[in-house]
């Protein structure tokens, strides 16, 4: 069985695998629209840290846009019920079988993890710039959310270096401002 990453899967594969292939899926685009409240940031507002983080999921677009990203073969095993993965994944509820578009010309089917609609989890739309100080600020219990939104880019510009991700470059510019100008780190 395949699944296909396009968040943090891109850049950290803790669990087993026996292939891993960087490919695409058509049909989408990729937006730091999804609340992260275990992992990049917080529930609750507090003086120390600012509300949740913000991480990937995917919205629909049209048949042109696109989405780079990393499919694995993995056991089925490593999607049963209470399985890390499964766990690391929670706030992706939603599940669907995409067709995986890989670099070398090769496609096929894989499981695409998609962020849940509940709207205590879907941030939604914003101004670049409030995304920004929002990735900029939040901490949560697997570090900073501007080492998410950092380790994604780094993923781009190496493994795919000849497409840019205008939503993802934009972010890491004016998050990478704000840590230059105001000591945001």
């Amino acid at each position: 069985m395949w699944i296909f990453g396009y968040g943090s899967l891109t850049w950290k594969a803790d669990f087993e695998f026996h292939r891993r292939v960087v490919g695409y899926i058509k049909g989408y685009k990729r937006r730091f629209w999804q609340a992260s409240i275990d992992h990049r940031g917080v529930q609750q507002q507090t003086w120390t840290f600012f509300q949740p983080g913000r991480v990937v999921t995917l919205v629909p677009g049209d048949l042109t846009d696109i989405v780079w990203g990393v499919a694995y073969e993995v056991s089925d095993e490593l999607l049963s019920e209470g399985s890390s993965l499964n766990i690391r994944e929670k706030s992706y509820q939603e599940r669907r079988q995409e067709t995986v578009y890989a670099a070398d010309g090769a496609s096929f089917s894989a499981l695409v993890f998609i962020g849940t609609s509940d709207p205590s989890l879907r941030l939604g739309p914003a101004p670049p710039e409030d995304m920004a100080r929002q990735i900029a600020r939040a901490v949560g219990p697997s570090g900073p959310n501007s080492t998410y939104l950092f380790n994604l880019a780094t993923f781009m510009r190496t493994e795919v270096p000849h497409y840019k991700d205008e939503h993802l470059v934009q972010l890491e510019e004016l998050v990478k401002h704000l840590q230059d100008t105001v000591q945001i780190k």
